[in-house]
């Protein structure tokens, strides 16, 4: 039977660096020499860019990609199906959201959201939430005629007619937006739930 073998593990070196070849010496270390802009903020909003977009493709962009930049194409957002959640991104405006005609379902709320005319062509669209945001037109969605499920509550909204022969509505929720007892009354003669 033939000796087995150790394995020999090379002996170990120490590695020598001159200062001047690594480009940095002891000084570079010292926190007494740090100038003072480099202060660390404790507060998240000084950190915030100022004029950082808040529209619908920037909110798309930091949930499915983080801080990589990516560009939308109409084509790519053409071909987005199914749902997507992009509540409390602190969305003021709704452009872009235009080319996603394939959505089922879409999470709005929670955002700044005021005008819903780039959702009038979304007529895919089976559930749609813009709870807290700042809107007081729903006329935009009147022809989103296969949306069932649709939560407007805790809006600014003062006539909610546009939506009443939404054909396929089932669920309706309106809770913190007050409504007119005709209004209640056309949606309960169609079945339409309405959660107050």
């Amino acid at each position: 039977m033939p000796a087995k073998e150790q394995a020999v593990w090379p002996e170990e070196r120490e590695f020598e660096a001159a200062e001047e070849e690594i480009g940095y010496d002891e000084a570079d270390f010292d926190s007494s020499s740090r100038p003072d802009e480099f202060e660390v903020s404790e507060d998240l909003d000084d950190v915030a860019e100022p004029d950082a977009e808040r529209d619908f493709i920037s909110a798309l962009k930091l949930k499915e990609y983080g801080s990589i930049d990516v560009t939308y194409t109409p084509a790519v957002l053409r071909a987005i199906e199914g749902s997507i959640d992009l509540s409390d991104y602190e969305m003021d405006s709704l452009s872009g959201v235009e080319y996603c005609t394939g959505l089922r379902s879409l999470n709005l709320s929670d955002n700044l959201l005021s005008d819903l005319s780039p959702l009038e062509g979304l007529a895919a669209l089976e559930e749609l939430y813009l709870s807290g945001n700042d809107i007081s037109s729903v006329e935009a969605l009147a022809g989103l005629v296969n949306l069932r499920v649709l939560d407007l509550s805790f809006n600014p909204l003062h006539d909610i007619s546009a939506i009443l022969e939404l054909p396929r509505l089932e669920v309706l929720n309106l809770v913190g937006v007050p409504i007119f007892d005709k209004h209640r009354e056309a949606l309960s003669l169609r079945g339409v739930v309405v959660v107050e």
